[in-house]
């Protein structure tokens, strides 16, 4: 009777040790606990005033804190080749990153909007000549 009673613990310490570590696997591979949770996808903005989107080309705001080289380790991928444009501080609300991408694909697109340190993405528009202009006559000396 007593060896019956030790196999049973055996048997229970085996099924929880299993358990355990079928749990860690899961956290430690990135496998979310819950299945009822959605995996992350930044907002894809767009902008109803009707001005002519450019293929393939977007702005990225990534939360404060974090890097351009953040999000190439996270996507594994080098994002420098498709970087345009960089805002400076003058352009952006402080410990914001905001910088325009180009060439990108829809596989990229998606890695991009994956990782959660990206606020949103906006596709990027073709300015307006009179746009242009006003602007080029704003800094115009008298």
């Amino acid at each position: 009777m007593r060896k019956l009673k030790n196999r049973g613990i055996v048997f229970t310490v085996l099924v929880a040790t299993f358990a355990v570590l079928l749990t860690w696997r899961k956290i430690s591979a990135g496998d979310s606990i819950s299945q009822n949770e959605p995996p992350y996808e930044a907002p894809l903005m767009e902008d109803d005033s009707g001005l002519q989107v450019i293929p393939k080309f977007y702005q990225i705001l990534l939360f404060p804190g974090h890097s351009i080289s953040d999000l190439s380790t996270a996507i594994g991928q080098d994002i420098q080749p498709h970087i345009s444009h960089v805002f400076d501080e003058l352009h952006v609300e402080p410990g914001d990153v905001i910088f325009t991408v180009k060439d990108v694909d829809d596989k990229l697109l998606a890695s991009i909007r994956a990782y959660k340190s990206v606020k949103i993405v906006y596709l990027d528009y073709t300015p307006e000549l009179d746009d242009v202009l006003t602007k080029f006559d704003e800094h115009q000396p008298d």
